[in-house]
């Protein structure tokens, strides 16, 4: 009973460890040095957080996708002169993709070097994808709007002309019979998406889920333990009522953080099923149990425990 204990203790210390979510891990500035009287430098300059690292413009095209800026306007606004510059970079082997894979760490630093061909421009946009990478790859996304004259940022409101008015005006059918279509569809409604058939088809994927071999082979087990360690009926019934009482409750506890806070990572319960050392600590307990039903370990309560 001490070691399940112990191993209780152990599973709640390491979901407790991996349930730390970065919910952003790169964070952006920029800059903008004037070099001449149109020229500028745009810098952009990326934080990023320990034990993540975003890819390089230039890594490998069959590896992870690499970073890409989109300069809005460029060549009508202004144009870029030359390519993109990097901060220093590492480079290594993935063994994924089975290429050399160029990528940042802890700092990301990008200088592009623009010339107006309006001056009237005081102002432009610049729009980055990335990958941000840990255990996991995360696409993102992040607009910069750079003042070239240090001023405010305006942001600009689309306005519909009247082309754009026709063209969305074009696009709406003209349907007959819409109090005929609208009857019918509050009928499926009423019929197919009520709580009651979202109930019964999760009902219906449970037991279809039953006959996988995972858990198929546990049945047999689960239910002589019940008939086999229970001297009276009511007995049994009760700890097999309380076990699936115990199931219910853990899958309801698991998923109430993702109903409460947004800012959970969806992946947080995939990254600790497939972190390798948990894995392992299951392994360990499992062998050792496994053990156990040979009799190479017996498993007693202290004599403090006993109960009379």
């Amino acid at each position: 009973m001490r070691i399940i204990l112990l191993f209780i203790v152990f599973i709640t210390f390491a979901v407790a460890g991996f349930g730390q979510n970065e919910e952003d891990p790169v964070v952006w500035s920029h800059e903008v040095n004037k070099l001449a009287e149109n020229d500028y430098e745009l810098i952009f300059k990326g934080k990023i957080a320990d034990g993540w690292h975003i890819f390089s413009q230039f890594t490998d095209e069959n590896g992870s996708l690499p970073s890409e800026f989109t300069f809005l306007k460029s060549g009508e606004d202004y144009e870029l002169v030359g390519t993109t510059r990097e901060s220093e970079t590492t480079t290594e082997y993935s063994d994924i993709f089975e290429v050399d894979e160029t990528f940042f760490l802890n700092d990301a630093v990008f200088t592009q070097r623009i010339k107006l061909l309006n001056t009237a421009v005081s102002q432009i946009d610049v729009e980055l994808f990335y990958q941000v990478c840990k255990e996991v790859c995360i696409p993102k996304e992040h607009t910069f709007r750079i003042s070239l004259s240090g001023g405010n940022i305006v942001i600009e409101e689309a306005i519909l002309d009247d082309k754009d008015l026709a063209l969305s005006s074009a696009l709406k059918l003209n349907l007959k019979n819409k109090e005929r279509l609208k009857g019918n569809n509050s009928a499926s409604l009423n019929k197919g998406s009520g709580l009651w058939m979202i109930f019964g088809l999760g009902f219906l994927g449970g037991l279809i889920a039953l006959l996988t071999p995972c858990v198929f082979p546990m049945i047999p087990l689960t239910v002589s333990y019940f008939t086999k360690h229970s001297k009276k009926k009511s007995a049994g019934i009760f700890q097999a009522s309380l076990y699936g009482f115990y199931i219910i409750l853990i899958y309801f506890l698991l998923s109430l953080p993702f109903h409460l806070f947004d800012s959970v990572d969806p992946q947080i319960l995939n990254t600790i099923a497939t972190n390798i050392w948990l894995n392992i600590a299951f392994f360990v307990v499992f062998v050792f149990f496994a053990f156990s039903f040979f009799g190479y370990y017996e498993l007693t309560l202290p004599s403090s425990w006993s109960t009379k």
